[in-house]
């Protein structure tokens, strides 16, 4: 894998409006960034520059490489959505995982062959860098 995409709903804010991120984001994200590119996808009418900055407030900015929103595609997550950040990153959609915890949405990049993890609510952020170790190495060749 060469970029990891974090839908942020929900999984590292606390919610759309909140200044605060969740409990073991920061940890999360450096965890990752060890080995990940980071890119960052939320469904908010706020564009890209405005998530970003708002990670940036919280301290989470640093870590992705690009943030996108539906509002900047017209669309929620989905297939095309992860071509496009992917593009952006400069990586094949083949090196790529997303973490969502829109069960729908990780059901179908899973059906079109993205890596998809899920990220159940209520777990730890913490939680995610092992199920993403553990997804990516049974999708491994």
């Amino acid at each position: 894998m060469r970029l990891i995409i974090i839908d942020l709903t929900n999984n590292l804010l606390t919610d759309e409006e909140s200044e605060a991120p969740r409990r073991g984001a920061g940890e999360m994200l450096r965890s990752l960034a060890r080995r990940y590119r980071l890119a960052a996808f939320a469904d908010t009418v706020r564009s890209g520059p405005e998530v970003r900055s708002r990670l940036h407030d919280v301290g989470l900015g640093g870590f992705f490489q690009t943030v996108t929103t539906s509002a900047d595609l017209g669309a929620p997550l989905s297939v095309s959505a992860v071509r496009h950040m992917a593009a952006i990153a400069g990586a094949p959609v083949g090196h790529v995982a997303v973490i969502s915890n829109n069960l729908p949405v990780v059901d179908s990049l899973q059906l079109a062959g993205v890596v998809a993890v899920p990220a159940e609510r209520g777990r730890p952020v913490t939680d995610l860098p092992e199920a993403l170790a553990w997804m990516i190495a049974i999708n491994s060749d």
